[in-house]
């Protein structure tokens, strides 16, 4: 399970953040597959701290020109993925502790729910992110995940990249295990 929190990288008239829930199960100590999904508490609802809202850029644009550029904005993703980790290794801190880390690389699919539709839309999803595990059921988790699908604008269809940072803690169940074989 990784619990993370997510803040959008690519749109300079909006500011998307969002809690993160990833469930995964290793088929091997390379290969995964999991589901995401994420909500991003718009300010479109009336929320009275929205987690996204419009940016300075946003703001400036509609008062100093008096233009109303068209919002998209993303209220919730849910999706199907599989990691590979091609790098892994462990590190000593001090001589003491030693780390286990590792970079993986994410590809999937799923839906997207923006404002502009009442449906929602398919995404592409790939990703990259690094993980440093404290413990045997504990680590830290920084991803970088690319959201790829086509947004229905006034002046037609536009491609999209939504590039998220996600943040968080990977929790591994169950929380103690024994070897099937020998290390």
């Amino acid at each position: 399970i990784q619990t993370l929190f997510g803040l959008g990288l690519a749109d300079t008239m909006f500011r998307h953040k969002a809690p993160v829930l990833n469930a995964r199960y290793h088929i091997t100590e390379r290969w995964s597959v999991g589901g995401s999904g994420a909500y991003y508490f718009p300010d479109t609802h009336g929320f009275d701290a929205p987690l996204s809202s419009t940016s300075a850029t946003f703001d400036d644009v509609t008062a100093t020109f008096e233009l109303f550029p068209e919002k998209a904005v993303i209220e919730w993703f849910a999706g199907i993925d599989a990691a590979f980790i091609p790098i892994d290794g462990k590190f000593a801190l001090f001589n003491r502790h030693i780390f286990y880390f590792d970079f993986y690389l994410v590809a999937g699919g799923g839906v997207i729910q923006t404002s502009r539709s009442a449906t929602p839309k398919p995404v592409g999803v790939v990703g990259i992110g690094w993980r440093l595990a404290f413990n045997r059921w504990l680590a830290l988790n920084l991803e970088f995940r690319d959201h790829l699908y086509v947004e229905n604008y006034n002046a037609g269809d536009e491609f999209v990249n939504h590039v998220m940072f996600q943040a968080g803690l990977s929790w591994w169940f169950p929380f103690d295990f024994e070897y099937r074989f020998p290390r």
